[in-house]
């Protein structure tokens, strides 16, 4: 790193140090610490030093996107011991091919998994988290890789790599094993069975667990009627209309409407009108339903668990 102008020590020795992680936990580390090897780097970089300055400001631009930074750059000597940065890259390449065979099988995965979400009211841990082989195939999905008429190790080669995380790096080789198209589509269908289980469990535990807003539990009959309110007048009534429905108020405005018909009219009648707005307020908290201009409607979430609600009582 380039040190700071104001920083309280007078140091000319270098320009710029980086610091690397060395000792015995770090066997794979190459020690800097012999002045010959500190001198040779030191050449090293001057020499680069000098080579820059004779780029095109168009490739020094590439390298600085390679360095993450905009200072002056030095060339980016390898420090593994066994020099494997680049076929550590190379490994990219291979995975973003097999995984374009199995397009379709991950599709069908990202969707459950939005699915997932969608009859989720408390929060779990996400599956990826849980199946490593997945996280590790989302983060692949994630990484841009060159042009692949690029000269591969050359300046624009490395400045066009992307990754999320760079420790992605380091997860490839727990996945060695996976590298084959057979074993790659047994790893995706068992990802998937568990998704498809995780999922009824989801719309089990809606249907059969009562939701609890403040001190009113809605069953799975009391929570279609007030979904369906929503669904019903979505943004043509008042807040305070929703509320009198639901108090079970038969003002003539509501009984002109034939509001009084619908079967949420009359569901909160033993709750004061504050507790109503309150419970409004909790299936917003919920993502079930988002304040409009004027009144309610119902979100995405809400949408598709009045339906499982709807599927429900036609199914008794």
């Amino acid at each position: 790193m380039t040190l700071p102008e104001n920083l309280p020590v007078d140091f000319t020795a270098y320009s710029n140090l980086t610091f690397l992680p060395l000792g015995r936990k770090n066997k794979s580390i190459r020690s800097v610490g012999s002045k010959h090897t500190k001198g040779l780097l030191g050449r090293l970089n001057d020499y680069f030093e000098r080579a820059m300055n004779e780029l095109s400001q168009e490739d020094i631009v590439l390298f600085q996107t390679f360095l993450l930074g905009s200072h002056r750059g030095g060339f980016p000597v390898a420090i593994d011991k066994n020099e494997e940065v680049i076929q550590k890259l190379l490994v990219f390449f291979k995975w973003k091919s097999l995984l374009k065979h199995h397009e379709v099988h991950i599709k069908e995965i990202q969707d459950k998994l939005c699915s997932l979400t969608t009859y989720q009211l408390n929060q779990r841990q996400v599956l990826q988290e849980n199946d490593p082989f997945l996280s590790f195939i989302q983060k692949v999905l994630q990484v841009k890789t060159p042009n692949a008429n690029l000269e591969v190790g050359s300046i624009q080669w490395f400045s066009q790599w992307d990754f999320p995380n760079v420790t992605l790096l380091q997860e490839t080789n727990k996945f060695t094993c996976c590298m084959d198209p057979n074993e790659i589509e047994k790893k995706l269908t068992e990802i998937s069975a568990k998704i498809e289980n995780e999922l009824h469990k989801q719309r089990q535990d809606l249907l059969s667990t009562p939701l609890k807003i403040g001190q009113i539990t809605f069953d799975s009959n009391q929570m279609l009627r007030l979904l369906t309110l929503i669904d019903t007048l979505k943004n043509t009534e008042t807040q305070q209309s929703y509320v009198q429905i639901l108090e079970g108020v038969s003002t003539n405005s509501i009984r002109q409407k034939e509001l009084d018909k619908i079967p949420a009219f009359g569901l909160l009648n033993s709750v004061k009108r504050k507790r109503i707005v309150t419970y409004l307020q909790g299936l917003q908290n919920y993502q079930l339903l988002k304040k409009e201009k004027k009144g309610f409607s119902l979100t995405p979430k809400g949408e598709a668990i009045r339906r499982l609600f709807e599927e429900e009582s036609r199914r008794i």
